[in-house]
């Protein structure tokens, strides 16, 4: 009977020990869905239904993919063209950026453009260049003839060309390529005077101040005779003679065209580089992200050119993207720009990885902070460093995430093609990153 009883015993132990093997094979599978289930799920939310939409998230610290979706396929990026503006100017320029060329004799002094978005820009200072123009007494030379690209860039819409959002393409800007005219209580000024002789005051049925091929500018009679005072900034259509009438006007010096370039050129450097850099990140300048591009290319050849400069970054640093860029302009007015999620994490990842965090983060729009996300990603610190990017049908959100553990992740999130508004749509991408933010 003992060994009957033992025999018992022993049948009820291996029981017992089944049923906890078995017990905790079946919480070990639970757990691992509990830990490998989303805590996003972008195609169940309502208001990207009908439109196409990638996303991807990435730990710096690990590597970890966050998530993933559509993350491969290609998406219209409006201003997250920007990151790669960005990219370029960290890679190319120094601590300032260009700001022309010229050569000297005991005579003379030729000068030739590189670019530079900032000469009389209402927002930079101007003392390099008044020191420069002022200190030298030679006759002065112009050099014109090193910009042969289109004043508009490729892909851009015909009829965006009267605002200031979509300034011309130059060699040499001046005064942001843009007129800044003030009406009301009967006057109109102009910034700058030059303008003045191009204004026409007219009865028509047009509301808003309109630009003329020629650089005349018509003004609704009804703005410039009514109580309120406007400003509006007009792009003006860019050639030597008004380049050359602006230096004359502006700086008190006498100015002619030449065929000849700058020989054995020097540089002349004008801003601090971040600060040009912050301007375009964060407020979004068009402008700016066009000529850094162009001003690469004047580092490179004696041609100024869009092309030349995308050329040289795709060879040099962009090479090895998940999927190749396909990439038209410095700014993202094109509709020819292509890129994938994974492409822009992995240039924000390089980024991160070759700049320091505080320069790198300073540079960004900041959530709740300043620049196109002030009004956005509120919170006790902030948590977003990102570029935004928006289009009709198109709205583009790229760059750095703090989780409430501290953890820093990379992110883009692309939507494209939907009906909504463009409001609609920035709200659910501030949800889901919130979200990522409150989880992680």
């Amino acid at each position: 009977m003992k060994s009957i009883n033992d025999l018992g015993f022993l049948k009820s132990v291996v029981l017992l020990l089944c049923l906890l093997f078995f017990a905790s094979c079946k919480t070990n599978k639970l757990d691992g869905q509990k830990k490998t289930e989303p805590i996003i799920d972008i195609d169940q939310i309502e208001a990207f239904s009908s439109s196409f939409h990638g996303l991807m998230i990435k730990d710096l610290a690990n590597g970890q993919v966050i998530y993933a979706k559509n993350q491969d396929k290609y998406f219209t990026p409006a201003s997250n063209t920007k990151i790669l503006s960005l990219y370029t100017a960290l890679n190319c320029f120094r601590d300032s950026i260009p700001g022309l060329k010229y050569s000297e004799t005991d005579s003379t002094v030729t000068i030739s453009g590189l670019g530079d978005p900032t000469l009389l820009h209402r927002l930079f200072s101007q003392d390099q260049y008044h020191a420069f123009f002022t200190s030298r007494k030679h006759k002065k030379f112009y050099h014109y003839y090193n910009f042969p690209q289109k004043r508009l860039g490729l892909g851009w819409m015909w009829d965006d060309s009267q605002y200031a959002y979509q300034a011309e393409l130059s060699g040499m800007p001046i005064y942001d390529n843009l007129v800044e005219i003030k009406t009301g209580n009967g006057s109109v000024s102009v910034v700058p005077k030059f303008f003045i002789d191009k204004i026409r005051v007219k009865d028509t049925t047009l509301t808003e101040i309109y630009r003329m091929s020629n650089n005349e500018f018509i003004i609704p009679k009804s703005l410039a005779t009514g109580y309120e005072i406007t400003e509006e900034l007009k792009p003006f259509a860019k050639d030597q003679y008004t380049i050359i009438q602006l230096l004359r006007d502006t700086f008190k010096i006498d100015i002619v065209p030449t065929q000849i370039a700058p020989s054995n050129p020097l540089i002349l450097y004008s801003q601090p580089l971040d600060t040009v850099m912050r301007l375009m990140m964060q407020v979004s300048d068009n402008m700016i992200a066009e000529q850094t591009m162009i001003m690469a290319a004047g580092l490179l050849r004696d041609t100024l050119s869009t092309e030349v400069g995308i050329n040289y970054m795709v060879n040099t640093y962009l090479s090895d993207m998940p999927q190749p860029f396909k990439w038209r302009d410095g700014s993202g007015l094109s509709r020819y720009n292509m890129f994938t999620p994974a492409s822009l994490v992995t240039v924000l990842e390089r980024m991160y990885r070759d700049y320091s965090k505080d320069r790198l983060f300073s540079l960004m729009a900041i959530g709740g902070g300043n620049g196109t996300l002030k009004n956005m990603f509120n919170g006790d610190k902030p948590y977003i460093f990102a570029k935004t990017g928006s289009l009709n049908g198109v709205y583009a959100l790229s760059g750095y995430l703090i989780t409430k553990s501290g953890k820093t992740f990379v992110f883009s999130f692309m939507n494209n093609n939907f009906a909504q508004p463009t409001s609609v749509i920035r709200r659910e991408v501030q949800n889901v990153l919130k979200t990522v933010r409150d989880r992680y």
